[in-house]
């Protein structure tokens, strides 16, 4: 698999092809902002339950007994959810259809810039909008991609196409 990130163009690509069975897989990224941040990524699948993403801080990377996790993308009963924790509360966001089908979808989760509070775009068309604007959780190193810690376990089905950006959608 290849990481790269571009100075000038101000993004992480995480371009990945992920099957089921397999393990999650955890990358480090010392890079994924805070403030202002878009990750989008393929998926298909037909089980309602599963983590698609997050950010967390691995304590291998990092050398401390601290955990957490923010960021996280997932599904639950069918519906695609992502959350921002920030002022000592999360704030999930979640579809209100069904993307358990087996079909390719791609998802887009954003804050910060001018998008303001996070948005979730499902298939290009925003599906929910929260009030959060910013992750609190800054002292993530690593995203999990395929398994989401706090959020319904591991993911069964596809994921491809990942990229991070360090700037809203909106911007």
């Amino acid at each position: 698999c290849v990481v790269t990130y571009e100075e000038g163009f101000g993004e992480l690509a995480y371009d990945y092809y992920i099957e089921y069975p397999m393990e999650e897989l955890t990358v480090p990224a010392d890079e994924i902002e805070d403030t202002s941040y878009t990750v989008s990524l393929w998926f298909k699948t037909d089980d309602p339950e599963g983590g698609l993403f997050e950010v967390f801080y691995d304590q291998v990377l990092g050398g401390t007994a601290n955990q957490g996790n923010d960021r996280a993308i997932w599904l639950t009963g069918g519906q695609v959810c992502a959350r921002l924790w920030s002022n000592n509360s999360l704030e999930p966001i979640c579809s209100d259809s069904r993307y358990d089908d087996g079909e390719w979808h791609y998802v887009m989760h954003t804050y910060g810039g001018q998008t303001g509070g996070q948005e979730l775009y499902m298939d290009g068309e925003l599906v929910q909008k929260g009030t959060k604007t910013y992750s609190g959780f800054d002292f993530g190193n690593a995203i999990k991609i395929g398994e989401s810690i706090a959020e319904n376990g591991p993911f069964v089905g596809y994921i491809d196409g990942i990229y991070i950006y360090d700037a809203s959608f909106a911007e």
